[in-house]
């Protein structure tokens, strides 16, 4: 590669073509850690050399929903990169395997951390992060998604290097191949090269395409199981019509994703998604379906587009009461309804959805939402 500034008529090769040490790629990554592919869009607290048990994985970090990346670095000049990299990462892996949610919160606060994170305990710090960038963030739910992770040993492999080998394409392409959705295997190349006040930075990733129908896959499992559970809460065919309505909202553009202990309708958000509406089961063992409208005004909706959309939503039966302290609060409240109240009543999910695609998609481009067939809901006393 050469390089020169503009207005300049030489070309010069860079400087460095080369890290100074798998520590330097370890700082790069640690300082950007949005470079690790794979991801679920959210931020990502990232800790250094965490000890656990028989080892310290380079980086260990954990997003807003609980995911967990496993990331380990290595040069192409280490002789040992074909040898080794694969097998720490896993390595790791196993034992953060089966390893409780204190002992690895413990192992996280006593980690180094690139830069300070807001925050004494892992909920805090990537509750500091998550605010930062206004994402949704549900502190119980993390702590469940984390533990969960651990327990099913379900995390992202990264093995992150300057040059990706033939060798390593191929044992990435079979891990992903022989694997179950739980464990994503990824390969990061980051060339590097620096000259005079410039760096450059050539990111690739290599087995993505192999992991992306493992976590399709999985998250249609995860989605079913959800649903299954909130029908045993409410009712088969209360869930059926709850699930129709999902179909309709992904159809306008909506993200449906499982939750913890739920299933969400999450809006794009800059770089992350917004919930507006959840079917959850809640603490008291029932199965309810919210509309967010708090997330709503995080993510910048204008007072006269929740105004609008809440006078929509009080044309259910049993909505009303739950709406009217909304505006008092400013529209930081999440109205609620039981999902067997809520979708036996007819046209409920025509109504709701028109209501939401009105939101995110206002006129005039009403066909964005083609499946949309209005149908009368009776005004609620």
């Amino acid at each position: 590669m050469l390089i020169r500034k503009v207005g300049q008529k030489e070309w010069q090769e860079p400087h460095t073509t080369s890290y100074a040490s798998e520590e330097a790629l370890e700082d790069l990554l640690a300082e950007a850690p949005h470079l690790l592919p794979g991801g679920t869009g959210t931020r990502m607290a990232v800790v250094r050399q965490m000890i656990i048990p028989h080892g310290k994985p380079d980086l260990v970090g954990v997003d807003t929903v609980g995911a967990i990346t496993v990331v380990e670095c290595k040069l192409k000049t280490n002789s040992d990169i074909k040898r080794k990299i694969v097998g720490q990462a896993f390595d790791y892996a196993s034992i953060l395997w089966g390893m409780t949610y204190d002992d690895f919160d413990e192992a996280f606060k006593k980690a180094k951390a690139h830069q300070p994170i807001v925050g004494e305990t892992l909920v805090d710090k990537v509750a500091a992060l998550a605010n930062e960038s206004n994402e949704s963030f549900d502190r119980e739910a993390f702590c469940k998604a984390v533990s969960e992770n651990l327990s099913a040993g379900s995390f992202r492999l990264i093995l992150a290097v300057d040059t990706i080998t033939d060798e390593l394409k191929r044992i990435v392409t079979y891990l992903n191949s022989h694997t179950d959705a739980r464990v994503q295997v990824l390969a990061l190349e980051l060339s590097y090269m620096e000259h005079n006040d410039f760096q450059i930075l050539l990111p690739t990733t290599y087995g993505a395409e192999g992991t992306a129908p493992k976590v399709a896959l999985d998250q249609t499992r995860l989605l079913e199981e959800k649903y299954n559970r909130l029908a045993i809460l409410s009712s088969r065919e209360s869930i059926k019509e709850a699930r129709r309505l999902m179909e309709i909202l992904e159809d306008c553009g909506y993200s449906i994703l499982p939750g913890s202990k739920s299933v969400m309708a999450k809006w794009p958000s800059g770089k992350s998604l917004s919930r507006h509406l959840t079917l959850d089961e809640s603490s008291h063992n029932v199965a309810t379906a919210s509309i967010n409208f708090e997330e709503m005004a995080k993510q910048g909706f204008t007072l006269g587009q929740m105004e609008q959309l809440a006078l929509r939503l009080s044309r259910i039966v049993g909505m009303k009461p739950n709406l009217a302290s909304l505006k008092k609060h400013n529209y930081r409240k999440n109205p609620f309804l039981l999902i067997k109240d809520l979708f036996e009543q007819s046209g409920v999910v025509e109504l709701i959805a028109e209501a939401l695609a009105e939101l995110v998609q206002p006129p005039p481009e009403p066909a964005l939402c083609p499946n949309i067939a209005a149908a009368p809901v009776e005004p609620s006393a």
